[in-house]
């Protein structure tokens, strides 16, 4: 049955992962023939669908599924995946995962599922995969007598193996996995005639899975699938994206992202660059002014205030260079705490505020443990009003996240908290706090606005990130050591660049600047940068660019260590990252 390993496939999620969100699957060394990629549940995507499907691609055959919640919108839930999605379908179907009620009558269930593969057959072209059981296809899907399911192929979800003891279930299963035991394909229920999948088990050994996390934190189980056919017959029937593509956006303003409608920017500051809350005596400085005053890298507004004999106060806990000016904790509110020697918190602990050298406040929770607050999906004004928005976050890497939307305009109409945790969501938000909002919102960089402000207001305090965290004199150099002869030097970090010169093998270069690929870019001639590849900018014979340490998940070069100390100095020490928009970054050797 499975000596073909084409027939073989896995469907993962953000939990498949050792501490969330660190980690996923070694996609490089995945050997099975495909995988469904969790990408959205609700309108929420899942925090590590974009990393895991951009390292799937061309690394096996992809298909994105959506955990289907009856209590939302399905024409919102499709038109949030598809918006996600972008032109990148997939070389699969997408998949409706039908398995939970979500507290919704079976008649409501089963008419919003029909109008969630509908409406996605109606914007792509493509008839989605139905995920689900025998038994939630029979008690709520009422599949005996819908025959409109028969439109839509089926993965089915049963499992023959689980309910057995063990040691016997997982004996069983790896001799399934491996071929020692034959299984047939189940009789799907009327009106299926056929199922394309079949996920045989939510027991498999993770150890048996090419690839699989198996450090700290890694599941004890995963779900095993087959594909109920030869691999030509695989080839036939998914050779090519089954649904073409969807016409591609336009393309936002460089530095930004569209969401919900609206122009928005998302901004992350490492642990060793200096941020700052401005404190300003009871006064009031717009957002602009402030960054210009004080030469920042970023600055965006702060706290909501009030007004009290004739001074401007912040709501809740301010601090400024280890002082405080507010001290009072509003309706425990929570805040970003910036640490003495670099890093965040954000807590409502009031207790912890002696801690940090900087604070900021915010107005609530939008995200913690990772999922959006349930109480966003009130109907309250303050949770159904789009407005711009401000707000903070971290993600599991002790970075900090800025959000900032535009809003009240023809080309931006705001969102809603609910909105803007989503956001923070899919860029990683572990914790996440918003802002004051409203006319507030404003972000500007290098002494310049970035958005479009709903009004020019002053505000009471600001966030500012410095742009240079290095002390004065610090000089850090990398080197590494070439393996092959030719080994070349281009003026751009990818293998698209021109060719300045070459070295020979065993040759030692150095630099200071690394470039990390978050994205896969191709051409008309190929891929020429994967995610991950890693180039340092050197100087040699005369000529001043970039040679790659990893390219296309291959070593170019060898011993890629620090070989400088700074000078003595309260800070850390850092290496700057360069991303694919321009953006840097500073990192803490230690992280």
């Amino acid at each position: 049955m499975t000596s073909d390993l084409y027939r073989n496939g896995i469907d993962v999620s953000k939990w498949d992962g050792g501490g969330f969100p660190y980690v996923t699957l070694e996609w490089d060394r995945y050997a099975w023939g495909y995988a469904f990629i969790k990408a959205s549940e609700g309108t929420v995507i899942d925090p590590l669908f974009a990393r895991q499907w951009e390292e799937a691609r061309g690394r096996t055959v992809r298909g994105a599924y959506h955990y289907f919640r009856a209590s939302v919108d399905p024409k919102q839930a499709v038109e949030k995946l598809l918006y996600f999605l972008d032109s990148d379908l997939g070389e699969l179907p997408a998949a409706l995962d039908l398995e939970n009620l979500d507290g919704m009558p079976t008649a409501t269930v089963r008419d919003r599922a029909k109008t969630w593969l509908e409406e996605f057959r109606r914007l792509t072209g493509i008839r989605a995969l139905i995920y689900s059981s025998p038994y939630f296809m029979r008690d709520v899907l009422q599949a005996g007598s819908a025959t409109w399911l028969a439109e839509y192929p089926l993965w089915l979800a049963q499992y023959p193996f689980d309910n057995m003891s063990e040691p016997a279930r997982s004996t069983k299963i790896h001799e399934v996995l491996t071929g020692v035991s034959t299984v047939t394909f189940p009789v799907p229920p009327a009106p299926f005639t056929r199922a394309p999948f079949w996920q045989w088990t939510a027991k498999g050994n993770p150890a048996d899975v090419p690839g699989y996390y198996m450090g700290p934190g890694r599941k004890l189980s995963v779900d095993l699938n087959f594909y109920n056919g030869t691999r030509d017959q695989f080839l036939i029937e998914f050779g090519t994206n089954p649904g073409g593509t969807l016409p591609t956006p336009p393309i936002p303003p460089a530095g930004s992202i569209r969401r919900f409608g609206s122009n928005c920017w998302v901004r992350f500051v490492g642990a060793a660059q200096r941020v700052h809350v401005t404190n300003l005596n009871g006064g009031l400085e717009t957002v602009l002014s402030a960054a210009q005053r004080l030469n920042t890298q970023i600055a965006v507004n702060g706290d909501a205030w009030v007004t009290t004999m004739s001074r401007n106060i912040p709501i809740s806990l301010a601090k400024s260079d280890g002082n405080f000016y507010q001290s009072t904790q509003y309706d425990l509110r929570p805040y970003l705490g910036v640490k003495p020697d670099g890093g965040f918190v954000i807590t409502h602990d009031r207790r912890r505020a002696t801690e940090f050298h900087d604070i900021v406040s915010g107005v609530r929770y939008l995200v913690q443990a990772g999922e959006k607050k349930s109480y966003l999906s009130g109907t309250a004004a303050q949770y159904v009003e789009k407005h711009p928005r401000t707000a903070f976050f971290l993600t599991g890497d002790g970075r900090l996240g800025i959000v900032v939307v535009d809003g009240r305009s023809t080309t931006s109409a705001g969102v809603t908290l609910a909105q803007l945790a989503d956001i923070m969501l899919e860029y990683g938000a572990i914790t996440g706090i918003d802002g004051d909002g409203g006319g507030s919102t404003a972000l500007a960089e290098n002494g310049a606005l970035i958005d479009q402000p709903s009004e020019t207001r002053a505000v009471v305090n600001h966030l500012i990130v410095f742009g240079d965290p290095l002390g004065q004199g610090e000089t850090i150099m990398y080197q590494m050591t070439t393996i092959s002869d030719g080994t070349r030097v281009r003026d751009q970090h990818n293998t698209a660049g021109n060719v300045l010169t070459s070295v020979p093998a065993n040759t030692v270069v150095t630099g200071n600047e690394l470039f990390i690929a978050t994205v896969q870019i191709s051409n008309s001639n190929g891929v020429y940068q994967f995610v991950g590849d890693q180039w340092l900018k050197v100087t040699v014979n005369g000529q001043t660019g970039w040679m790659a340490y990893i390219h296309k998940g291959q070593p170019i070069c060898r011993d890629f260590q620090e070989i400088t100390e700074p000078a003595p100095t309260e800070r850390p020490s850092y290496l700057t990252a360069h991303y694919d928009d321009g953006s840097t970054e500073r990192f803490n050797r230690a992280q």
